[in-house]
This record gives C-alpha cells, structure tokens and sequence, in this order.
C-alpha cells in the first residue's frame, strides 16, 4: 500500500468519524488499559490506529454540544437485540450500521449529514432502547447532551477498523443481515447519513404521540420534581395541559401559549431547534377566534427563545392560556393538591 492510499482512507475515515479535535482516547491492547490523550487529534493518531499497533477513540460531543454521529454500545454479543434495534430503528427512516466491537460486543452507529445537536439523536436512540427495555444496559454515546462543568469532555468511543483488531474479525462492519463485508473501506463511502430534518420530524412524532411522556410518575410533592437549580427534571415529561394543547391547537392567546408549551418542551428536555419544530406542527392546529391570524414562525421563534432564555421553576398552571387545558388528573394535583406555580 503507497503512501497516497494510506493518505486518502485516513481523510475518509476522519471525515467520516468525527468528533474533539483536542483530546482523544487511547487504548493499549496489551495491557487492556484506556485513557485519555490531552493532544491533537491528528493525521498521524488515526494512521497509527488504521495501520500500526495503537487504536484510538473519539469524542463524539463537541464543545459546541454538537455531534456528527451517535453509537448505540452493546455489551453483549446476542445478536437479536441488534437485529431488532436495526428494525426499529429503519420504522424511524434512520440508516443504522453494525459493528463488531474490540471487546465482541456490538456497536450500532448513526451518521448524519452536519452537526446536530446531542441532545436529539440521544433522545431519539433512548427511545428505540426504551421500547426494546435496554435503556438501562445500553450505553449512548456521547453519554451527555451538552459539556459543562463535569462532563467538560465527556466520554470517547473506541473508534472501528482497528488494525490490531481486524485480523481477528472485530472493530469491523457487517451488514444489516450481520454478515461480513469483504471491503470496509468501499463501505465506507457508501455510508448514508441522515439528515436533521429526519431527526426533527422523528421527535415530533414522538411529543404529538406522548411516547416521550412514558417516564411520567407519581411524586410526593412538588419540590421533589425539581433539581438543586429550580429545573422541573427531565425525566418528569409533558403535563397534560400541554400534551392537550399540542394536539388540539388553541383559538386565542397564541403567542402567550407558545411561550408556556416552550417552557414546558424545555422542562421536557427538548433543544429549543426541536422545540420550534414541534411549536411550527403546532401552529398549523391552531384556530384562532374572530378571524385573527394564525401565529407566525417570527413570533414562534421569539417566544422559544425566550423561553430558553431562563430557568422558569414555574411551569405555567397560574396563566390562563394553561388553566382552561388544566386536567385534574395531572400529577400535579394528584401527588400535591395544589397547581403548579
């Protein structure tokens, strides 16, 4: 092999697994030990991991709380959850790739067409995970939605077509019916990756059909639905009112209830892009009264960001446009007899 054809699968490979360009991971197959590397991610990392003796990792999420790709990590070698992890995921219109990892276990990886946000495809992969009961054993990477002060990196995935690895059938990629693939790197370039639109209209479907609501259980009390910051907890999904006022539309008050269902997508755990994506599905339900206009996607995306502007503890049961959607059955009321505030 010259070096030209080295040059060119080491520019298709790291165009492909994108990730940190500071700070990668390092793996020593001799000893089984992993760690972090404070340096450049560069040419010469990926070159020694394709062709020598030194596999590497990346990290998925950048410092932008982007990713370009998104790896569901088995543990485990059964194939079945695989083969219904790879249906699931094609019911979704998402292309998925197999992966044989170092450790015989199985990685299934996601491309996309630019940079999303983490928190999507993460919210997207745990859903599939939940449906299948494995959201508890399956880990996603990147592991978080965003960096901040203790996940400043975050965690790196071991990256496939490790040289060490190859000959022994592992880091590589099968097919969907989980046979071998003679050339990885024509592979490779075949890859499709899915585009954002995709990944927003999939999280659409999933807020207007209350799938992202499944985690929602009784509390004793109100304060115990709310973290050390005053934030409603992710976990604790949309309230009625709100799942209500989603799939009806509203006839008055648009811009005030744009504002509260943004406040509560955010208490949901929604980026605001996915946000303004459900609010925009939402307007087109709308029917306002007296012949006034329907909301406009300038003032969606005003009362979005100022939703996402702040921490709101309150989640709106005190404003009208929230009060005339209120249900008694809410969690709310059942585990607090009171209104939110």
């Amino acid at each position: 092999m010259t070096g030209i054809d080295k040059q060119a699968k080491v520019d298709t490979f790291k165009h492909l697994f994108l990730g940190r360009t500071d700070v990668y991971g390092r793996h020593d197959p001799e000893v089984k030990k992993s760690w972090q590397e404070k340096a450049p991610l560069t040419d010469k990392v990926f070159s020694m991991h394709l062709f020598g003796k030194q596999p590497c990792g990346v990290y998925l999420l950048k410092t932008s709380n982007m990713c370009s790709a998104v790896v569901a990590d088995f543990d485990k070698p059964e194939t079945a959850p695989i083969i219904e992890f790879m249906r699931r995921a094609h019911e979704l219109d998402l292309f998925v790739y197999p992966e044989i990892s170092k450790s015989k276990g199985w990685h299934i990886w996601i491309f996309f067409q630019s940079d999303v946000q983490a928190a999507k495809p993460r919210r997207i992969v745990r859903h599939i995970l939940t449906g299948m009961e494995l959201d508890k054993i399956v880990e996603v990477f990147p592991k978080h939605d965003s960096i901040n002060s203790t996940t400043f990196y975050g965690n790196f995935i071991n990256l496939p077509l490790a040289n060490v690895y190859i000959s022994q059938g592992r880091t590589v990629f099968l097919d969907e019916d989980l046979s071998s693939i003679p050339d990885q790197w024509q592979f490779l370039e075949q890859i499709k990756r899915v585009p954002e639109s995709i990944l927003d209209s999939i999280i659409i479907r999933l807020t207007r059909n209350h799938e992202d609501c499944s985690s929602v259980r009784p509390v004793n009390s109100f304060q115990s639905m709310v973290d050390h910051n005053g934030e409603t907890r992710k976990t604790f999904g949309l309230l009625p009112c709100a799942i209500r006022m989603l799939s009806e539309g509203v006839t008055e008050m648009q811009r005030k209830s744009a504002f509260r269902l943004a406040v509560n997508l955010k208490k949901a755990g929604l980026p605001m892009s996915s946000a303004i994506s459900v609010l925009m599905e939402w307007r087109k339900r709308n029917r306002p009264a007296d012949g006034r206009q329907i909301i406009t996607q300038e003032e969606i995306n005003e009362q979005t960001k100022a939703a996402y502007a702040r921490q709101y503890a309150s989640c709106g049961c005190d404003d009208e446009a929230m009060r005339r959607y209120c249900d008694e059955k809410c969690i709310l009321k059942k585990g607090t007899g009171m209104e939110c505030r």
